[in-house]
């Protein structure tokens, strides 16, 4: 998949390069599946992104 080609993380579908102060920037997961870089039905982790806000910490 393209984990393999570029990096990644649970925010970042591309991660284009980071700040001077180590801070990722890129495409994040939202943005891929709007403008359809991302296949909603062959994705691993459909809720990749997305903060489970049930959890106390």
């Amino acid at each position: 998949m393209y984990d393999d080609e570029f990096g990644q993380d649970e925010q970042f579908f591309f991660i284009a390069g980071y700040t001077e102060g180590g801070a990722p920037y890129g495409i994040s997961w939202e943005e891929a599946y709007a403008e359809g870089l991302v296949e909603e039905e062959n994705t691993q982790n459909e809720e990749r992104g997305k903060r489970d806000e049930s959890l106390p910490f």
